[in-house]
């Protein structure tokens, strides 16, 4: 009724598709069974097949309805294409419920103690309380990145030029939420469990490994992509994204940095105060639309880049402050968590430009493999 008259008008099945498949909303049951059980193997195995399956059921439910679209007049092949995206992820999901209840029998556990409620009112009360303060903060973040879109369309002057670019900048600095979702959420329920039986050292371990092991991987992705993506860009898109080429060594740093934020946001979890992340996460969309808001009209694009970067390193050190207040004093691992990894980078870095530079300019499939390789091959070597 609402979006049909709004500028919006284009989006209105994309946003009825994705309310349909929400229902019914326990397909990722088996998976959150799985973390909160630390068989994390089960779990990541479940997430490889729906992002492998999402993309196989996808990409065939579009070319299909794109054709049966293209042949419906009143529907059209671009619509026929919006309805193969939603169904396609719904098979995805589908399927890796039906492998997830598979594993889970496998196991032999009852299926009726998982899907029927077993707790009281008090603990029912405690689950819609722990699960109401996570959400808030989530919502504010969803509405938080609606406004900045706005802010960017009315305040920049060339955001028509730019919106490709901003586009693929969130697509590269995607590439470091594997931390989050294959070793934060995972280490939450560990965390959990130290803290409820009291074991302080444990905890204290398990923080230190989860800083040292996002400073590994932050800095293994900024060596490797530091000295090949700009290279790979220019070969593969030629001047398509002249501003993400420009700024891809800032956003490479931004996204090895993403990790001092989730890690807090986990411990915090893990203790129980999941307002206190939704708050966290509040204050950083207001503070950040209010910093835009005056630094975008003089500096423009440079003072969209000061706004986030100020904001989030605001974050990081009042996020790190809570858990060294409230929760526990992190040890961190000098040699493994800062010399080492650091020494690592850098070194390899400096062997990749020079593989960058013989193989420079040879076309979009050459420079591709070239990506992959170097990030397997130099991974050992990492």
């Amino acid at each position: 009724m609402v979006i049909p008259q709004t500028a919006l008008a284009h989006l209105s099945f994309y946003f009825l598709i994705h309310a349909l498949i929400q229902f019914p909303g326990f397909l990722k049951v088996f998976g959150l069974f799985f973390r909160a059980l630390q068989r994390l193997h089960y779990e990541q195995g479940l997430v490889t097949i729906l992002a492998l399956g999402t993309i196989v059921f996808q990409s065939s439910a579009v070319i299909l309805l794109r054709r049966w679209g293209a042949e419906q007049p009143a529907i059209g092949e671009a619509l026929g294409g919006v309805w193969g995206l939603g169904i396609g992820l719904y098979l995805a999901e589908w399927i890796t419920f039906i492998i997830g209840l598979w594993l889970y029998r496998r196991q032999g556990y009852s299926l009726r103690a998982l899907l029927t409620p077993g707790y009281d009112r008090h603990i029912l009360g405690q689950i819609l309380s722990f699960g109401g303060r996570l959400t808030f903060g989530k919502v504010f973040v969803a509405l938080g990145a609606f406004v900045q879109t706005n802010l960017l369309t009315a305040m920049l002057s060339n955001h028509a030029q730019l919106q490709p670019d901003l586009t693929f900048m969130i697509y590269i600095t995607s590439a470091y939420e594997i931390l989050s979702t294959g070793l934060y959420n995972g280490l939450m329920p560990a965390m959990t469990e130290a803290l409820s039986l009291k074991y302080k050292s444990l905890l204290r371990y398990y923080i230190g490994q989860g800083i040292h092991y996002g400073m590994w991987l932050g800095l293994f992705l900024l060596g490797t992509l530091g000295a090949l993506a700009g290279r790979v860009m220019t070969d593969t898109f030629g001047t398509t994204y002249p501003y993400t080429t420009r700024w891809i060594g800032g956003l490479l740093i931004w996204g090895a940095a993403q990790w001092m934020t989730w890690l807090p946001d986990r411990v915090l979890e893990a203790q129980g105060r999941p307002a206190l992340t939704s708050w966290l996460a509040t204050g950083e969309q207001v503070l950040r639309i209010g910093l835009m808001a005056i630094l975008i009209p003089r500096w423009q694009l440079a003072g969209l880049v000061m706004a986030y970067t100020l904001i989030r390193t605001l974050r990081i050190l009042v996020s790190s402050l809570l858990v060294r207040r409230l929760i526990i004093r992190p040890r961190v691992y000098v040699w493994q968590t800062l010399v080492a990894p650091t020494s690592a980078a850098l070194i390899i870095f400096n062997i990749l430009r020079v593989v960058g530079e013989v193989w420079q300019n040879r076309g979009r499939p050459v420079s591709t493999v070239m990506l992959v390789g170097a990030l397997y091959l130099s991974l050992s070597v990492y």
